[in-house]
């Protein structure tokens, strides 16, 4: 009888069976197991100066389990997120359609959009209703610059709709009678 879980008359112990995914039967897997625990554990020891993980000389608690699956926590979260987007890549590399995508939309879809729509406006026709003829009035329509707008055009209040029907004109602004002497004393007008 040289192996320990075999009985005296020649039949193996369950125990005795050998694994197909190691190569050892049971108890030897639960032996190495139990070994590989212990020196866990006494490294953990070497490194905190005592066995029960609090260091030399110390009077505080003994660390506990949940404190050092914390610590070892982060670090392989961070394993796996890195593993994981390692992954991601080689399966992208497989891809060529996403790539193509991806490359589309980070170089000629940006550009075409900031070539393509302009952020204000450009170069807009405006006709000016001056009711009033005053210095303010004329200040008013001196503020239309360009490149934003080009030079005001004079027009009466009859062809203020028909212009903007016709798109002559992109704004038309109506300054109304006495509009200088208002501001000046004032007096807020409403539009009709």
């Amino acid at each position: 009888m040289d192996n320990p879980s075999e009985k005296p008359d020649g039949q193996v112990t369950p125990d005795a069976t050998k694994r197909p995914d190691t190569g050892y039967t049971a108890n030897q897997a639960d032996n190495a197991h139990a070994d590989n625990a212990n020196q866990a554990d006494s490294a953990d020891a070497d490194k905190t100066g005592t066995a029960d993980g609090a260091p030399e000389g110390s009077d505080s608690e003994p660390r506990t389990k949940s404190r050092k699956k914390k610590d070892g926590s982060l670090g392989r979260s961070l394993s796996h997120i890195f593993r994981l987007g390692v992954k991601e890549l080689q399966g992208l590399r497989r891809d060529w359609i996403l790539l193509v995508l991806i490359a589309y939309s980070f170089t000629f879809a940006i550009y075409t959009a900031a070539t393509a729509m302009p952020d204000g406006i450009s170069k807009a026709t405006i006709g000016i209703v001056d009711e009033d003829d005053s210095p303010l009035s004329r200040r008013i329509a001196m503020a239309f610059y360009p490149p934003m707008f080009l030079p005001p055009v004079p027009i009466s209040i009859q062809e203020m709709d028909s212009g903007m029907d016709q798109d002559l004109y992109t704004f038309t602004l109506d300054i109304p009678p006495n509009f200088q002497r208002d501001v000046l004393y004032g007096k807020a007008r409403t539009s009709n």
